[in-house]
């Protein structure tokens, strides 16, 4: 079972990646969804667990891919993160204001009747 709490940063290691993340969860045709406006992910279920499990594995696998690749900065600049170094604490994410600017379908969610909360994912590389 995944516990979620997520306010944007993310570190690596070779031993592996912690990451706190803001996630939003609301119901669509009767599937929950766990979104990352951050990072522009998402997990789904019929319970929310199911939703927060499935997001834990999307994100565990883009991470990977992303670093097995060699573009995890890319992608996080890519997605608004601000990269100044490779130090985890160089690695912000960005700021609401700027995620509803750049995001339509994270503005959609906030019409929704949804649930806002953080979580923190680590898991070994």
């Amino acid at each position: 079972m995944v516990d979620l709490i997520f306010t944007g940063e993310l570190s690596t290691s070779k031993a592996g990646v912690k990451a706190k993340l803001e996630l939003y969860s609301f119901m669509d045709e009767g599937v929950y969804i766990v979104y990352c406006p951050a990072l522009d992910l998402s997990g789904y279920g019929y319970s929310i667990e199911e939703a927060k499990e499935s997001f834990s594995e999307v994100f565990k696998q883009h991470v990977t891919y992303c670093i097995n690749k060699n573009t995890l900065h890319e992608d996080l600049m890519k997605h608004g993160w601000n990269v100044r170094g490779k130090k985890s604490q160089d690695i912000k994410a960005p700021k609401l204001e700027d995620l509803l600017k750049r995001n339509e379908a994270f503005r959609e969610i906030l019409n929704k009747d949804y649930a806002k909360f953080n979580t923190e994912i680590e898991f070994a590389s």
